[in-house]
């Protein structure tokens, strides 16, 4: 997950692609639509949780709702 927030100088969007290119399977790729490098977690934590939470749960074989978003 890399948002494409105008000045991301840590990890551009070319080489966002690069690193998912070169990634083997299980991956999915999410580009919110704000938030930097690592930003995008604050910028839309309900969405970068439930996307996280639905990957590692349909990996680990888990059925829906088995994990969820806690503090």
């Amino acid at each position: 997950m890399n948002g494409c927030a105008f000045r991301n100088a840590t990890t551009t969007p070319a080489d966002q692609a690069r690193v998912f290119g070169a990634a083997v399977q299980p991956k999915l790729q999410w580009i919110p639509p704000s938030g930097g490098h690592a930003s995008a977690l604050f910028a839309h934590t309900t969405e970068y949780q439930a996307r996280t939470i639905s990957f590692i749960a349909q990996y680990a074989g888990l059925p829906a709702g088995a994990i969820t978003a806690g503090r």
